[in-house]
């Protein structure tokens, strides 16, 4: 009976250190990691211009043509960085959110021959972003794996006509329209171009 306890014993120190192993291999946040994610947004752009792909989740109700998103690079980490392990690989997470307003702005195909211009603006983007780790010290990067939305505050919206040779605006076609409608088009359209840009940043080789 001596002999079981003392076997059963040695069975739970062993997987509690086995665990408390786990644990400190986990425990990777460092100035290392902390250099890495400052890198990357730095490289976060004051202005990113793009024409809509297959991938670009644009409101059914406009045709967008080109749009443009200006202030990306104000976004900054908010909060403290979690960090965590799953399936051998391991991740951080941080939530970001925006110094500046962020101004989103649009070519829509028009029925003539003049062009309809979007304007709209978000004072404040919150979400939170997940890296994939790898490496260490020196050495170590992050690769985007996930951007979940958070909260989005003041999105406001203007879209007017302009003269096609003249540039100049003829007319107001909508004002302010409806919440639903400019969260749907900037969680599409934000998200998706974040999606795209963090990779470009930080690709898999």
């Amino acid at each position: 009976m001596a002999l079981k306890s003392v076997a059963i014993w040695i069975l739970l120190a062993f997987m509690f250190s086995g665990v408390l192993a786990a644990e400190d291999e986990c425990k990777f946040h460092d100035e290392h990691l902390e250099r890495a994610i400052n890198s990357f947004i730095e490289k976060l752009p004051a202005e990113r211009s793009e024409t809509p792909d297959k991938d670009s989740e644009t409101p059914e109700e406009i045709d967008i043509i080109e749009f443009k998103f200006l202030g990306l690079n104000s976004f900054r980490p908010f909060g403290p960085f979690l960090t965590f392990c799953r399936d051998g690989s391991r991740f951080v997470q941080f939530d970001m959110v925006n110094k500046r307003p962020l101004i989103l702005v649009g070519t829509i195909k028009g029925n003539d021959s003049n062009t309809n211009e979007l304007l709209t603006r978000a004072l404040l983007v919150r979400f939170t972003a997940q890296f994939e780790v790898e490496g260490s010290g020196e050495d170590v990067k992050i690769h985007p794996t996930v951007n979940m939305p958070v909260s989005m505050v003041g999105l406001s919206m203007l879209l007017k006509t302009v003269d096609k040779e003249t540039k100049e605006d003829i007319g107001i076609i909508l004002h302010s329209p409806k919440p639903h409608f400019l969260r749907t088009l900037w969680h599409g359209m934000l998200f998706s171009e974040l999606d795209k840009l963090f990779g470009e940043i930080s690709p898999r080789k």
